[in-house]
């Protein structure tokens, strides 16, 4: 027994330093890959920084991607495959700036097959299908991606427009009472889808009941107050539309929209007087805001053309 552990403990020595150095060779591999992928995600920022047309980050995104394909000391393909992830996703963006959304959903759908397993791939493609119109494509990506992640809230806020836009109202609300469920930033946009779709649906209780609890939720988001007051003009009850535009003046009473909104209310009701009243404030606004505007850029031009001259 004694003479088997001392061959195991010779064995050992003598097979210690190859060990070592074969793991000090795998660390050393390591460390040069990362630090290429850091290199390559700090070029991502450099292009968006330094290069001010959407047509010319694209080129220059393409020249990073064959410089990723290419990259000797980046050894693992799951690692690389991440890293032309982030920058597909980038020149993705470039074309929704552009307004390819044709050429996006192709870009997009490189993710998608290097990993099939990728929740945002599927909801960034199905971004791209819904801006192309092509609904019932997003519809698919965004129902996938919810397959792979079940607390997927864009994915679900997403597809809920798509179904909202193909009239499938009941599918749409089930859609955004499960974002609302899942308490993301945007909770009170998803109760105001609520109440919207509600109202197409002509049940406008339950309607109004939507959109009183986003004003409760948030007394100075003007949406819930506006879309109360539509409601009420569809229900014929003007004294009640007027009550949401008076609530939003009193917070905000240089508010142009509210007060031309309000001035269309006065005309429903065959107020003449305090629709023109309203109206000729309007003008004064928008009058004082373009002259402030005016100034503004003059006193831009000054510092532009001072700055020139030094």
């Amino acid at each position: 027994m004694f003479r088997t552990n001392r061959r195991f403990l010779k064995l050992l020595l003598i097979l210690l330093p190859v060990i070592l150095l074969g793991n000090s060779c795998l660390f050393d591999k390591e460390i040069k890959q990362d630090s290429r992928l850091n290199y390559f995600r700090a070029q991502i920022h450099v292009i968006l920084d330094s290069i001010s047309r959407p047509e010319q980050r694209i080129v220059a995104f393409d020249t990073l991607i064959g410089q990723v394909e290419h990259d000797k000391d980046i050894f693992s393909q799951r690692k690389r495959n991440l890293l032309l992830t982030e920058v597909y996703y980038s020149i993705g963006n470039e074309y929704y700036i552009l307004g390819d959304y044709i050429k996006a959903v192709q870009i997009l759908s490189k993710p998608v097959i290097m990993n099939p397993a990728n929740a945002v791939a599927y909801y960034n493609r199905g971004c791209a299908y819904q801006l192309a119109d092509s609904l019932e494509c997003a519809e698919k990506d965004y129902s996938k991606a919810i397959s792979l992640r079940d607390n997927y809230s864009d994915a679900y806020y997403n597809r809920g427009l798509v179904y909202e836009c193909g009239n499938q109202y009941e599918k749409a609300l089930t859609d955004f009472k499960k974002v609302v469920s899942l308490n993301p930033t945007y909770k009170i946009d998803a109760i105001l889808k609520l109440g919207t779709l509600y109202t197409s649906m002509d049940k406008y209780d339950n309607a109004n009941a939507y959109y009183t609890k986003a004003i409760s939720m948030d007394t100075l988001n003007w949406d819930g107050y506006l879309l109360k007051a539509e409601l009420y003009k569809k229900k014929k009850a003007m004294d009640s539309a007027m009550l949401q535009y008076n609530t939003i003046l009193t917070k905000d009473s240089f508010n142009a929209y509210i007060l031309q909104k309000r001035a269309e209310l006065y005309s429903l009701m065959g107020d003449k007087q305090n629709a023109d009243a309203d109206l000729q404030q309007v003008e004064q606004i928008n009058t004082e805001m373009n002259k402030k505007m005016k100034n503004s850029s003059m006193k831009n031009f000054n510092k532009i053309k001072k700055h020139d001259s030094e």
